[in-house]
């Protein structure tokens, strides 16, 4: 009996049906299907096209079903393994965003600074005749210049730090992603299904 690899029109699983038989019930939803208007690929069938006269590598009904139920668990664990790797990498540009905005902060910081020393420069009271205001308004504006450099530089180490560990997370998804794709590759090749050779 020949045994194809086909998915269902309904939940979109991989299943294994026999082409002789009329209809088909779907393992994973229950579908009655009819097997002449599901299109497949017979596994169990070297690449090469021979008849596999060694039966010992050939998968029985039960194993092929069984293969075809774990390749569409993975097949549904990837497209989620992807999904979660593509909101990761969607995060990107939000660091990216955010330093840009801390570099204008340290400019502004540096302006500041620069503006205390202009002042004390400009408006210095050389008389000596009790408080210059010039320099308390030289220190309120230097105050805040420093204020926000060290504002600036603190959150630029949290951010790169949050952005360090968003990488980590992204390595690792990639991972688990390959690890999947090599698990699919494994049970296609096990049962003999070759995407791509016609």
């Amino acid at each position: 009996m020949s045994v194809f690899a086909g998915i269902c029109p309904c939940c979109g699983k991989d299943i294994g049906f026999d082409p002789g038989s009329s209809e088909y019930t779907c393992v994973h939803c229950g579908a009655v299907l009819k097997t002449a208007a599901l299109k497949g690929e017979r596994v169990g069938v070297p690449a090469d096209g021979s008849s596999g006269a060694n039966h010992e590598d050939q998968p029985d009904d039960e194993q092929i079903t069984r293969e075809l139920i774990r390749k569409a668990g993975f097949k549904t664990e990837l497209k989620k393994a992807e999904k979660e790797l593509g909101d990761l990498r969607a995060r990107r540009p939000a660091f990216e965003k955010r330093l840009k905005a801390l570099r204008s902060l340290t400019a502004i910081g540096i302006v500041l600074a620069a503006a205390a020393a202009a002042v004390v420069a400009i408006f210095a009271d050389s008389s000596g005749d009790g408080p210059d205001t010039s320099l308390i308004a030289a220190g309120v504006i230097a105050a805040a210049g420093v204020f926000m450099l060290i504002l600036a530089e603190v959150r630029r180490r949290e951010i790169k730090k949050d952005r360090a560990k968003l990488e980590d997370t992204i390595l690792i998804k990639k991972q688990e992603r390959d690890i999947l794709i090599g698990r699919l590759n494994k049970i296609n090749k096990k049962l003999h299904i070759h995407h791509g050779d016609k």
